[in-house]
């Protein structure tokens, strides 16, 4: 099978699997915000902050300096695995020691015990980290995706569970924890692993010598992510934290799914073909046209019917969180067009560029995070993400043409059906809206309309387009079993 045919099918085959643990997600979500109170939500993000600064320094870009290597390959995986187990353990303890000074920042004692029953989760995702690399250098994303669906129905039935049980914060800490559990179980099920622990020190030198950017890009994303939690916290406290939180995961889940199955398909992929530029730039492009299609009008639809989508689905405690989540979206959308660049840079093993350019987002947010969250509160916070990510993505788009054979006018075709469309689409939905009032049939009208007008404008302007990927994806797709 060709690199396109093997690509059109890893793309078909992770979107289909994920498409369900991203709704069986968002259910969940869903029913927690229903049984569960907005501090609730404020506790997990506090943790979550902690331990995500923490967890940056679980992986040190060793997996993708694997997958990006051509020779030892064998030794190379088993020397990450062992070098993934000891600084799993050392974040353990770091996480353990640190809880009483997280409590003491954001004030709240509960978030002691929390963190140190979470930190178990480095030891589940360090012991998987053989057999999921090797599968992503493979390109069997299938069988990724198939276990990524376990952990998912199994994380969701527990916290639900608990949550109707207990009405505890606790819900959203033991269900991920007994899903990742079941989750190593299946993924040695679909890819057996041996237990060795050795290190050839030559070949862990060179992994920390590609991977270092790649940790210093991670590292310095979680923050540009995750810092507007620990301040929003901090200043606004945890109810607030509470809204916050669900509006950016809600802005975020669109842009989560399609970055996951862009990166986790096109990043060995590009790293296959990172010495055929002509190759190199058909697929960049290509993949910037399929997110344009399809976040353009998720994005732009959420934006009108958000505030009927929050209080038909997660009940009238969560309105405030409406207008912090109309401008995430924004933030959603120039995610889902920024992240085929950096798998891109990645690749090809340019990793410095994302970390310099990372580096300047990070700058600009602690210049004015503070102001932002103090004087105009969630909003105000959302809006400087917005603007920040913003310069990220022309800085980048930028970096493209100078890095490859693209120019602004090509990446720009790539979204202009999409934008043009998305831009009809919208005002035909607030429209509708006008019309109809608020409500759940509204609500769905609403989004049918929306439907209706995307799907006949980008099949008259990108009609060949969505042909050729549909032609390519039912070619693939029936040429080899999952």
């Amino acid at each position: 099978m060709s690199l396109r045919a093997k690509t059109a099918r890893n793309i078909g085959i992770v979107a289909v699997l994920q498409v369900f643990a991203s709704t069986v997600s968002a259910i969940t979500l869903v029913v927690l915000a229903r049984l569960l109170t907005p501090w609730d939500f404020g506790i997990v993000a506090i943790a979550g902050f902690v331990l995500g600064i923490i967890s940056q320094f679980s992986d040190f870009g060793l997996g993708p300096a694997v997958i990006q290597r051509q020779t030892d390959v064998e030794e190379a995986l088993y020397t990450g695995g062992a070098l993934r187990i000891l600084i799993a353990l050392v974040l353990f303890i770091l996480a353990f020691l640190t809880a009483d000074v997280a409590a003491w920042i954001f004030g709240t004692g509960e978030v002691v015990a929390v963190i140190r029953v979470s930190a178990l989760m480095f030891f589940l995702t360090s012991a998987g980290f053989v057999s999921t690399t090797r599968l992503t250098k493979d390109l069997k994303f299938g069988k990724l995706a198939i276990v990524s669906v376990v952990v998912s129905l199994v994380s969701a039935s527990i916290s639900i569970a608990l949550a109707w049980l207990w009405a505890s914060y606790w819900a959203m800490i033991v269900g991920p924890i007994v899903g990742s559990s079941v989750g190593l179980v299946a993924l040695y099920r679909v890819c057996p692993w041996r237990m060795r622990f050795r290190i050839d020190r030559r070949i862990a030198k060179e992994l920390y010598a590609i991977g270092k950017h790649v940790f210093l890009m991670a590292f310095l994303v979680f923050l540009i992510f995750h810092l507007d939690d620990a301040f929003v916290g901090a200043f606004l406290g945890l109810t607030v934290l509470g809204y916050y939180y669900m509006a950016y995961r809600g802005s975020s889940f669109i842009a989560n799914f399609l970055v996951k199955l862009v990166h986790r398909v096109m990043f060995p992929t590009y790293a296959q073909i990172q010495k055929e530029p002509a190759k190199l730039k058909k697929g960049y492009l290509q993949t910037l046209n399929l997110l344009s299609l399809a976040s353009f009008p998720l994005y732009f639809a959420l934006i009108v019917v958000a505030p009927d989508f929050v209080a038909i689905f997660l009940g009238d405690q969560w309105m405030p969180a409406v207008l912090s989540l109309q401008i995430l979206c924004f933030f959603g959308l120039m995610r889902t067009l920024t992240e085929p660049a950096g798998s891109v840079f990645l690749a090809v093993g340019k990793t410095k560029i994302l970390s310099v350019t990372n580096l300047l987002n990070l700058v600009i947010l602690l210049i004015f995070i503070y102001p932002a969250t103090v004087y105009y509160g969630i909003e105000g916070i959302s809006s400087l993400i917005v603007m920040m990510y913003l310069s990220h993505m022309i800085v980048l788009w930028w970096l493209i043409t100078k890095n490859m054979d693209v120019t602004f006018s090509e990446i720009g075709d790539t979204f202009r059906g999409p934008l043009l469309a998305s831009i009809l689409m919208l005002m035909l939905m607030v429209m509708t809206k006008v019309i109809l009032g608020p409500g759940i049939v509204s609500f769905v009208l609403i989004g049918l309309v929306g439907m209706a007008v995307y799907m006949a404008m980008i099949y008259a302007y990108e009609g060949e387009r969505i042909r050729f990927y549909w032609r390519e994806l039912r070619k693939a797709m029936g040429k080899t079993p999952l």
